[in-house]
């Protein structure tokens, strides 16, 4: 197996113990805290962006219900990046309109749906379509609202909709688990590691790495589905889970730069890699051989394995090809390298790519 090289056996998860003998200087923690900072405040929507979501949900809703039968069935959601606590400045919109039928009635068909609602949408002057995308195995309307933002609208496409609640209830969470995550994103995207396109790990896969490092590092993030899935089957469930954990004394003692230092250190150091399973549904460290994870595909190779936190199927290292692996890994050691020698800030964000590391 190609990866069999690379599987780490080290079990500590104690933050400092994964940073081991190379913990920084404070002049280093210094240069790395005001350089995720100054990228923060560069990547994340601004407020005006969120408004933004909020007056486009509204406009839908409003055409959606002048258009459509039996308006007071259908609903519309935003759903991926944009509103789980991961969002950068100028992102596009995803958004689905759903119906809430019960089991006796079928939903509509998305094609017809999404014609019907073509020509209201571009006789309102805040919306132009811009391509209908109607052969997909997902059909979607790609729109531009207000002139500024992309939108990609479906119908019935309700998947991604727990998803986006539980990485938004863990965002909310503290600041720093939404500032991790991004800070990550940004990496990875300045890396050209992120991207299903080329082969690579979705942001929303690089988000779950995330949160299971915080899960089962000493940070301790607690695991929101411990009990069930069912609180984010809605939104207003998902919101009273988030707030019940926040009330229940999780406190993250640790900085943003010492997690982003100890995500890096997690993962090519402590992580068995090609055996344990990324699994925030669990939050805890198990290998791919235990029956929590039988229905999991590819779970018998040597690769990444990240779960579907709803899909039990779903192994998020689908999507790699190539190279993809291969060059996660060594992105992943090579910032470790650099944050390990302080050399970080001018390169560890760099638009030029990544360096080519060398493993040892």
């Amino acid at each position: 197996a190609p990866w069999a090289s690379l599987i780490c056996v080290a079990e500590s998860t104690a933050l400092l113990a994964m940073l081991g003998s190379t913990l920084p200087s404070p002049d280093q923690n210094a240069r790395l805290e005001k350089e995720l900072r100054s990228k923060l405040d560069a990547a994340m929507q601004t407020e005006e962006e969120q408004r933004q979501i909020f007056r486009c949900l509204q406009d839908l809703q409003g055409i959606l219900g002048s258009t459509l039968e039996s308006p007071s069935s259908w609903h519309v959601a935003a759903f991926g990046s944009s509103v789980n606590g991961c969002g950068t400045r100028g992102c596009d919109i995803d958004v689905v309109a759903y119906e809430k039928l019960s089991d006796a009635y079928t939903p509509s068909d998305a094609r017809s749906t999404l014609q019907q609602l073509k020509q209201p949408l571009k006789d309102n002057f805040k919306f132009t379509v811009t391509e209908a995308v109607m052969n997909a195995r997902i059909p979607i309307l790609k729109l531009r609202y207000e002139g500024q933002r992309d939108i990609d609208l479906s119908v019935n496409n309700t998947n991604s909709l727990p998803n986006t609640r539980l990485l938004k209830a863990y965002s909310s969470l503290h600041a720093c688990v939404a500032e991790l995550s991004l800070a990550v994103k940004q990496w990875a995207k300045s890396w050209s590691l992120c991207g299903a396109a080329h082969g690579n790990l979705s942001s929303y896969a690089f988000q779950l790495m995330v949160l299971y490092f915080l899960q089962v590092s000493s940070a301790g993030l607690p695991c929101l589905q411990r009990n069930s899935d069912a609180p984010f089957k809605d939104n207003d469930d998902a919101h009273l889970s988030m707030v019940s954990e926040a009330a229940s004394g999780w406190v993250l003692r640790s900085s943003l730069t010492e997690l982003f230092r100890g995500f890096f250190a997690f993962y090519i150091s402590d992580f068995r890699w090609g055996r344990e399973v990324v699994s925030v549904r669990i939050g805890r460290r198990m290998d791919s051989d235990s029956d929590e994870f039988k229905a999991l595909r590819f779970r018998n190779r040597k690769y990444l394995h990240i779960e579907d936190p709803f899909d039990r199927q779903r192994n998020l290292n689908d999507v790699m090809w190539g190279d993809g692996e291969h060059q996660l890994w060594t992105g992943l050691k090579a910032a470790d390298a650099l944050l390990s020698d302080g050399n970080f800030p001018e390169r560890l964000f760099s638009s030029s790519g990544k360096p080519t590391p060398v493993i040892q």
